[in-house]
């Protein structure tokens, strides 16, 4: 069995983002299957990963990260695998290193936004993404994204030169399940929540989430609705969030409708919040996916999403079912799970096994 490489940098941060956690799920799957897998970080990083992943082997690069992209600018980055291992590497977050030809590489590009919506992304995130993204796909033997509707916008950009593989989403059922209601109020207690039905919102407060029009179609609902209606928002900070925090305070000016954990929310404590909620609302104008639609569902919890399409799209592979005399929220249209959905809810090692399945497919020298 040749082992995986996994390029292990999402996993680094304590707070991991949202691709952080679909490596961090694939990288679990290829657990559950018992395939070797060895995890790939900068130098002086790998004591990081050594007590998360105590089965599985880390390597390190030959230098710092932020030494290897200062070599990459000037095309001197090195052939990684020459001191890593030949064989065949999964980089999960757009950015890749340079490969002998005895190696082959799949890079996932999650969405394109950068291309498609470059207003909406943080300046410095903008600068590199637009910098190096050609780069990155010529380096790499197969793309792979998370959606067939990323998969169309890649391939409308670049043309169909590489092949793009679909790696999903997945979600961790030990994590994202029902939870009991006297469980659930608990956690909710411990970040200050103690309401017990609420909209919720997960996601950072970023612009192509499309919070900004959500609040304000939420700020002209009469006061009486909106104490029917809480809204929690649960998610970082984000960027380009002023007006959002504006429109925030404002709606809360007299009484408060919208509340924010008082604490970062734990991966374990989130089904909580799901559990818990009435439903959850994905207001986004662009999605390469939409995990948290996953995650309610996962739940047994309604969703009202936008018309993004990549949301469309997990709407129809799960099978939920739109909510015919309750169809509209915010101007989003409301889905409820259905007796298939736990069925198709993409587990950790199904992921693995769509990963496992290309590099199968590679020519390793």
């Amino acid at each position: 069995m040749n082992p995986l490489y996994i390029d292990a940098l999402p996993l680094l941060p304590k707070k991991m983002s949202g691709i952080g956690h679909y490596v961090q799920n694939i990288v679990h799957g290829l657990q559950e299957l018992n395939h070797k897998t060895i995890l790939v970080v900068p130098k002086g990083k790998a004591s990081l990963l050594q007590g998360r992943y105590p089965d599985l082997e880390i390597k390190e690069l030959p230098y710092r990260h932020r030494t290897m992209q200062l070599l990459d600018i000037f095309g001197l980055a090195p052939k990684i695998d020459k001191t890593v291992g030949k064989g065949f590497y999964f980089f999960g977050n757009y950015e890749n290193w340079p490969l002998t030809k005895d190696s082959r590489s799949l890079t996932c590009f999650h969405d394109m936004a950068f291309i498609r919506m470059p207003e909406t992304i943080e300046k410095k995130n903008l600068f590199f993404l637009r910098t190096f993204y050609k780069r990155w796909y010529r380096r790499a033997t197969e793309i792979a994204t998370v959606s067939e509707f990323s998969k169309k916008e890649i391939e409308d950009i670049f043309g169909k030169r590489k092949q793009v593989s679909i790696i999903p989403n997945s979600v961790d059922k030990s994590l994202f399940s029902k939870k009991p209601h006297i469980e659930s109020k608990k956690v909710l207690k411990k970040y200050g929540i103690t309401i017990e039905d609420f909209l919720l919102y997960v996601g950072n407060l970023e612009p192509r989430k499309g919070l900004d029009v959500m609040l304000r179609a939420y700020s002209n609902y009469s006061d009486v609705w909106k104490r029917a209606h809480p809204l929690i928002i649960v998610g970082g900070g984000g960027w380009r969030n002023e007006e959002i925090l504006l429109l925030i305070d404002s709606i809360n000016k007299e009484n408060t409708y919208i509340l924010r954990p008082n604490g970062y929310v734990e991966d374990n404590d989130l089904a909580a919040f799901y559990s818990r909620a009435s439903a959850i609302i994905m207001p986004s104008l662009y999605e390469g996916y939409g995990v948290p639609v996953l995650e309610a569902a996962s739940c047994e919890t309604d969703a009202y999403i936008s018309n993004a399409a990549a949301l469309r799209e997990v709407v129809k592979q799960i099978k939920l079912v739109e909510k015919r005399n309750d169809s509209s929220l915010l101007s989003m249209k409301g889905y409820t799970v259905s007796p298939q959905t736990a069925h198709l809810i993409v587990r950790p090692n199904a992921a693995a096994t769509s990963l496992i399945e290309v590099a199968r497919s590679a020519k390793i020298r």
